[in-house]
């Protein structure tokens, strides 16, 4: 409580505890961090147990940076491409973007649930 009597609260994306009126008046962009992710690929908000980190450069190449993909789109990435080519030619998020399969991929799932890409046998080479 304040001075004044007025009783304080814990507002979602607020780290201290806040009047009403104060709440009221704070900024806006405040975000909660339980809000859902967005897929770089498709542009999907993502609950967290549909989100997962790729790694733009394969772990197995000794790749690091990441991006937030949902599974759909991450199991997609790997049907689409080899290790070979997610490591040499496709390693930023502007390549994946470009190339003429996910652009089609992106038209098409963006209006989809999630879960409708399931895990499937690696494509023959």
């Amino acid at each position: 409580m304040t001075d004044d009597g007025e009783k304080k609260y814990l507002f979602p994306g607020h780290k201290k505890s806040l009047t009403r009126a104060e709440w009221l008046s704070a900024p806006k962009d405040v975000t909660s961090p339980a809000q859902d992710k967005i897929c770089s690929i498709c542009g999907r908000s993502m609950p967290d147990k549909y989100a997962e980190k790729h790694h733009l450069i394969p772990k197995c190449k000794k790749g690091s940076i990441t991006i937030d993909v949902c599974i759909d789109c991450g199991n997609q990435i790997h049907q689409i491409f080899t290790v070979k080519e997610l490591t040499k030619i496709y390693n930023t998020l502007e390549s994946l973007l470009a190339h003429p399969k996910i652009q089609e991929w992106k038209k098409w799932v963006q209006d989809k649930g999630f879960g409708i890409c399931m895990k499937s046998k690696k494509r023959k080479k």
